[in-house]
């Protein structure tokens, strides 16, 4: 996942309504925090920080789960999505499957799900 990616989701994820601009590079650090513009009640841009729920901590700590889940659990998803078969490959083997009383779905998902365990 890259930096700009995470930072807009941890801020969104700390903030829904939370508007900002920010340019970094391959790394995000406090010195970058401080240099996101925010969008103030009066509709102009600033460096201050107008959200108390968003600091430097949270949003790092927010920026560090996200990354963990996306290489834990999001990576075994990601992996699986690559090696199901497509939906429409899968609505097929449900219609043939009731039609001919057999379990080629359920042995496809079970395959990819087997082979890919959390």
């Amino acid at each position: 996942m890259d930096i700009i990616q995470k930072l807009n989701t941890a801020i969104k994820n700390l903030k829904t309504t939370a508007e900002f601009s920010t340019s970094c590079g391959d790394t995000f650090v406090e010195e970058d925090f401080n240099k996101i513009e925010w969008i103030q009640a009066d509709k102009t841009w600033s460096t201050s920080n107008p959200y108390s729920e968003i600091t430097w901590s949270t949003l790092d700590a927010e920026m560090t789960r996200i990354q963990t889940e996306y290489e834990g659990v999001g990576a075994i998803q990601r992996k699986r999505e690559k090696e199901y078969p497509s939906i429409q490959d899968q609505l097929d083997m449900q219609y043939w499957d009731k039609e001919n009383d057999t379990t080629t779905w359920a042995d496809a998902i079970a395959k990819v799900k087997t082979e890919n365990p959390k």
